[in-house]
């Protein structure tokens, strides 16, 4: 996968934008936790167990558990990608954990988690809360990093998401796995193809890995999950030298995203 060094650099201020403006209209996830949550009267809320795709068959809190056995004795570390602004899923996590895990929360509107007196404590509970932009996640917490790397609707705001899914690769372990849902479709690759299933069916043949079709929230969008076996993702897309401008439809008005345009190389 190819995409010019300088053009992230050129990108970097409308990246920033879009974030900005975001954050604005992520509150309907940010509240989410790791398990669901019946809320008194009203409806029962999703929590990332049940929002993010599975791998092998292993839903998050299987697949955190399954880390925790293999290594007893270290800490496992979890990040984040577009944690939001509240916290919560990133202490619903400690508290699972009991001590075992070092938990990271990236994303732009970050630092707005430490605004609260309750939440200064949070260092002390192995909880890293850090402001930046996740396209460059592997440059924020580094390679080889995450056991278990996850994000949740923070994909449709991105102006480049494969070049995100790379970072997250670069920033897991080996035998790490990443959970990432709602990564766009439509207009994020150029394959020839108007078709979905055809578009994943190629991309798990090539990668493998697991590709599975969102259409709950937002149509023409998909998951991703896979386990870390090589420092390079090996998905065949060539970066098309342009953006094309969509609109996401996410709440009441309309949100506009200049994405990059990838071809698939096959």
């Amino acid at each position: 996968m190819s995409l010019h060094e300088g053009f992230r650099d050129q990108l970097a201020d409308v990246i920033q934008n879009q974030f900005q403006e975001a954050s604005i209209k992520d509150g309907w996830t940010d509240s989410r936790k790791l398990h669901s949550e019946k809320i008194p009267f009203l409806y029962t809320e999703l929590g990332y167990t049940e929002m993010l795709p599975t791998y092998q068959s292993l839903n998050l809190d299987q697949l955190i558990q399954r880390s925790l056995d293999l290594s007893p004795n270290r800490s496992i570390s979890l990040i984040d990608c577009g944690c939001g602004k509240s916290g919560a899923f990133l202490r619903s996590c400690e508290e699972h954990w009991r001590g075992r895990g070092l938990i990271y929360g990236v994303g732009i509107t970050a630092r707005k988690i430490l605004t609260s007196d309750e939440d200064l404590s949070l260092a002390s509970r192995n909880i890293s809360i850090i402001e930046g932009n996740i396209h460059h996640i592997d440059q924020i917490v580094g390679e080889n990093v995450g056991d278990i790397i996850v994000s949740n609707f923070s994909f449709p705001y991105l102006a480049d998401p494969w070049g995100a899914i790379l970072g997250i690769n670069r920033s897991l372990r080996i035998g790490g796995v990443a959970l990432v849902n709602y990564i766009p479709f439509g207009d994020a690759v150029n394959d020839g193809s108007n078709k979905i299933n055809d578009f994943l069916s190629k991309l798990e043949a090539i990668s493998g890995l697991e590709a599975r079709i969102n259409n709950k929230f937002l149509p023409d969008s998909f998951s991703l999950s896979w386990e870390k076996t090589l420092d390079i993702l090996p998905i065949s897309l060539s970066y098309e030298g342009h953006t094309r401008l969509t609109t996401l439809m996410l709440s009441r008005e309309p949100f506009h995203v200049d994405r990059v345009l990838y071809t698939m190389d096959i």
